[in-house]
């Protein structure tokens, strides 16, 4: 069985760490990312089928590398998981709901982590929705 890829995108060593060390226990390959520029460097060249990414970097946010991820590597963009600490309920519902990312808050739960990345790679890429016709 090929273990699923996750780009790991955070600019905070510890916290990379962490996601790594989670990730690995439950079987992932991880390959990580300290800021915008160089997840876009990796997404450009097709790396990952799922994306952690944080909110906040340093030379950008998660949007704007979620919307490199959307035009470059559709299927991982499909895939993405938001985490932050900073935005409030209300703005994380609005991710959720308008660009249609799962968005978890740090601190997180290591095991809704791995549930909510296990859920994301059930979905088809976008490849399979256009060829069994789901336009969704």
């Amino acid at each position: 069985m090929t273990r699923s890829h996750v780009l790991v995108v955070d600019d905070d060593a510890l916290q990379r760490r962490l996601i790594r060390d989670v990730l690995e226990d439950a079987g992932m390959q991880v390959t990580d990312a300290t800021d915008a520029a160089s997840a876009r460097a990796l997404i450009s060249r097709g790396t990952g089928e799922i994306m952690v990414l944080d909110f906040l970097l340093p030379d950008g946010n998660a949007i704007d590398v979620w919307g490199h991820a959307l035009r470059n590597h559709p299927a991982l963009a499909r895939r993405t998981l938001i985490l932050t600490g900073a935005l409030n309920e209300t703005d994380r519902r609005g991710l959720e709901q308008s660009m249609g990312l799962t968005v978890l808050t740090k601190p997180f739960d290591p095991e809704a982590l791995v549930g909510s990345l296990r859920r994301l790679l059930s979905l088809p890429s976008p490849q399979a929705a256009e060829l069994s016709g789901d336009q969704d």
